[in-house]
């Protein structure tokens, strides 16, 4: 196969994982992509929007299509995750779900699939899996883009070694 994909060659079914080779911030300089944070969700505001009591946290607001099906659908796999592993406690667990905060303004969440399995003899690897969402109305202007490397530079402090989307 050769090293550019023509579209004829059949593309591996296993995401290749690859290291951000620069900060988010050179990115975002250099592709002007909009300034955004990433929100850790805290595990009792999590179990409340599960629950359907959940509310914007004090100088948040939500857009009008936030929580969306997919954070619903995120946060029960994490969620479930974390109590079999008896890693979801009051405290935010590192590999966990975060709200992509625009201004003031949450507008959809990036996270982990979940905490990462314990490297072995045949994995040295500490390999995560990555996932994320943004608002339908939002999408296409590079908000999931900066929310992606922010993610990553949080993955590579954390001891990750791979990162698969």
């Amino acid at each position: 196969m050769s090293s550019l994909w023509s579209g004829k060659e059949t593309v591996p079914s296993r995401a290749v994982p690859c290291r951000a080779e620069r900060s988010p911030e050179a990115v975002s300089a250099t592709l002007n992509l909009p300034s955004i944070d990433l929100r850790a969700l805290p595990i009792a505001e999590g179990v409340a929007l599960l629950a359907g009591s959940g509310a914007p946290p004090a100088g948040l607001r939500w857009h009008p299509d936030y929580p969306m099906t997919e954070t619903f659908e995120a946060l029960s796999l994490v969620v479930a995750a974390h109590q079999v592993m008896g890693t979801a406690t009051e405290d935010t667990p590192p590999w966990w779900i975060h709200q992509i905060v625009l201004d003031d303004l949450v507008v959809g969440d990036i996270g982990f699939h979940g905490p990462p399995p314990e490297p072995s003899a045949g994995t040295p690897e500490v390999e995560v899996e990555i996932g994320y969402a943004v608002a339908p109305g939002l999408r296409g202007r590079g908000i999931a883009t900066r929310a992606v490397g922010l993610l990553l530079e949080q993955a590579w402090r954390a001891g990750a070694t791979a990162v698969r989307a």
